[in-house]
């Protein structure tokens, strides 16, 4: 399920989407330890979250962009997300530098409009936004959470936060976007709020 944001009449319409047997790559973006400590936005093991993002790759497609955000299910339990902590769900350590690298296409989201083979938004700008907080990027905890010997980081939210910061900064995302398709665990409402007029 595939949801277009349109800037004018934040239209929001569902698409049905085939799966895509092509392959699709980003590249690894970490936030910079600036950013980090300015949202306090860390992984469960306190590790620089971040997202893989691919420019896109014609003018007329500048200002058009697509998002997924990586599922993975919840922690909720202390032990869980112990557990999850040493994982590439819920630490960057593990990252690789290309997204083709992690996920495999069938497990990482991409379909239809997020694969490379549909022709109608291939050449849009593209984020993969990495899930390691444990709760979708809706936690806000703002001291750790200590599980026998660890100190984990909820700072999911925060996560998110300092995404839309690094997108804007480098790529002016918030400021020049006209066109917006997310899909995978959303945060639609928080996107639209963040978007300016």
């Amino acid at each position: 399920m595939f949801f277009l944001i349109q800037r004018s009449f934040f239209i929001i319409s569902v698409i049905t989407c085939v799966l895509s047997q092509q392959s699709w790559d980003a590249v690894l973006h970490l936030h910079d330890t600036a950013t980090a400590e300015l949202y306090n936005a860390y992984c469960l093991d306190g590790t620089k979250g971040g997202f893989y993002y691919r420019a896109a790759s014609s003018s007329a497609a500048i200002t058009k962009w697509k998002f997924h955000f990586s599922g993975g299910g919840w922690a909720f339990t202390e032990q869980s997300l112990l557990s999850r902590s040493t994982t590439l769900l819920g630490s960057s350590s593990t990252w690789s530098q290309y997204l083709s690298q992690l996920w495999a296409p069938e497990y990482a989201g991409f379909y239809g409009l997020m694969g490379v083979n549909d022709t109608t938004t291939s050449d849009w700008n593209f984020v993969w936004f990495a899930y390691c907080d444990g709760t979708s990027q809706t936690s806000d905890l703002s001291e750790p959470l200590v599980v026998g010997n660890s100190t984990l980081k909820l700072r999911g939210r925060a996560l998110l936060d300092a995404h839309l910061f690094e997108l804007e900064r480098l790529y002016t995302f918030l400021s020049t976007a006209t066109e917006v398709i997310v899909s995978g665990q959303l945060h639609l409402d928080y996107l639209q709020h963040h978007l300016h007029s």
